[in-house]
């Protein structure tokens, strides 16, 4: 049984404009992955309830405190919140309950919002070629998930400031190469993830990616 009475209080009474039943996606930090999620349960400036699917190997890191960030869509605009877990619930579901956001951010800036994908990549990382994959991506940069081992130490990738990636992308044909800046590098025991961001993208590249970030939209919303 959850103890309400610890749930916080000290929250403004906003509302989320997303309906029961709303799919999203959450990012645990230390993790750099997205997982999906619906909304099952909510009370104004209290609490939301969630069933999300955390894969196995994750699950024992999913207590109290850990926190998230959560985006969603509605209406075609993206929205996103930071949160943290309260509690959670194995019977007769698995549930989590998370503070209610104090502040949700509306995504406006199209250039800037990402879509969650999987997309088979390389890249060129000190004269090797590394395979990983595209996690999430926009026209502005994406993340780039390598796992381990690779025939670089983790104390050679932590360096890299420069970086070429080889991806497919819709509406053009073959692999198309894409030069950026790394941002962020997180490093586990399983793998390492890197935020890029792009260098100037030509405008058929740009538009190619703004394309298929739209057309996922689209399928998250019509799956809502």
């Amino acid at each position: 049984m959850v103890d309400k009475s610890s749930f916080p209080k000290d929250v403004r009474g906003m509302r989320l404009n997303l309906e029961l039943g709303g799919q999203m996606h959450i990012r645990i930090e230390q993790f750099e992955q997205a997982f999906r999620a619906m909304l099952v349960g909510a009370e104004t400036g209290e609490y939301l309830i969630i069933k999300a699917a955390i894969p196995r190997e994750f699950e024992s890191a999913i207590l109290p405190g850990l926190k998230f960030q959560i985006f969603y869509q509605s209406q075609g605009a993206e929205y996103g919140f930071d949160t943290s877990v309260i509690e959670t619930m194995d019977q007769p579901y698995r549930l989590l309950f998370l503070e209610y956001p104090k502040q949700v951010d509306h995504l406006e800036n199209r250039g800037k919002i990402r879509s969650y994908c999987y997309i088979p990549s390389s890249a060129e990382l000190n004269n090797n070629t590394i395979k990983g994959v595209i996690t999430d991506i926009s026209t502005s940069g994406c993340r780039f998930v390598i796992r381990l081992p690779v025939n670089l130490q983790p104390r050679q990738i932590l360096l890299i400031d420069t970086i070429v990636l080889h991806f497919p992308i819709l509406g053009m044909k073959g692999v198309q190469a894409f030069q950026g800046k790394v941002r962020n590098t997180t490093v586990d025991r399983e793998k390492i993830a890197m935020g890029i961001e792009f260098d100037i993208l030509e405008k058929p590249l740009r538009e190619s990616i703004m394309e298929y970030v739209e057309s996922v939209t689209e399928l998250n919303l019509v799956q809502e």
